[in-house]
């Protein structure tokens, strides 16, 4: 099992509020910025493609499916963030669980040095955004945001776009936060049925543009 090395920067914990329009974090110094991922869901295009799907096959099976991805990313991040700190490493799991975590495991081990930031609300003065980062740290040797996904299928990586401009949104508020440049960011997909998470490592750079762009967008409708 692979130790890991901590140091660690010190960012202070968002309050939380969730509404109808989505998640808000309050900042120490009395903002209410949106969430990351509640800007990109409320895209039109997104909600429009979201609603045909639901559509398509149902309302009742849409959230049963819906439910089901939420709760199994949810314990595979929990999962990853047992082995990381405490070097956890369960023995019960179904599995389709248990190969996306080997998998995950295997990907960390073999990538992964000294971790800045774990879990950690994060927010940006300058994109009017907040939001909880799984990890920032050193990935081959680079600073980069690092996310965990699930997905039922292999993802396209046009398919994509938006958790590129998440961790991008991540890797900008943690620079005005800590003055500490992250000009990567890495997507770890654990795919059911596969037996290697898929991994982009990608410049941060490349979605700068894009990202600014659905911000414009969005202050312009809810303004």
């Amino acid at each position: 099992m692979k130790q890991f090395k901590f140091d660690l920067v010190a960012v202070e914990n968002l309050p939380v509020v969730t509404t109808e329009k989505g998640r808000y974090y309050q900042t120490p110094t009395g903002e209410r910025y949106p969430s990351v991922t509640s800007v990109l869901g409320s895209q039109p295009e997104k909600k429009s493609m979201l609603d045909k799907w639901r559509k398509r096959i149902g309302i009742e099976q849409a959230e049963r499916i819906s439910t089901q991805a939420a709760r199994r990313g949810t314990e595979i991040h929990s999962l990853m963030e047992n082995y990381i700190i405490e070097g956890q490493v369960p023995t019960d799991l179904m599995p389709t669980k248990k190969h996306i975590f080997n998998g995950l495991r295997n990907a960390v081990d073999k990538n992964l040095q000294t971790i800045r930031s774990i879990e950690s609300s994060l927010y940006s003065h300058r994109l009017k955004l907040a939001g909880r980062c799984d990890m920032i740290g050193q990935w081959a040797g680079v600073n980069a945001v690092i996310d965990y996904k699930t997905s039922a299928k292999m993802k396209r990586e046009d398919w994509i776009k938006d958790y590129f401009m998440q961790c991008t949104a991540y890797s900008i508020m943690f620079e005005e936060l800590t003055g500490i440049e992250v000009p990567n960011v890495v997507l770890l997909i654990g795919v059911d049925e596969e037996a290697e998470p898929q991994v982009f490592v990608r410049p941060r750079n490349n979605y700068v543009t894009d990202l600014f762009k659905v911000l414009n967008e969005y202050y312009e409708r809810v303004a």
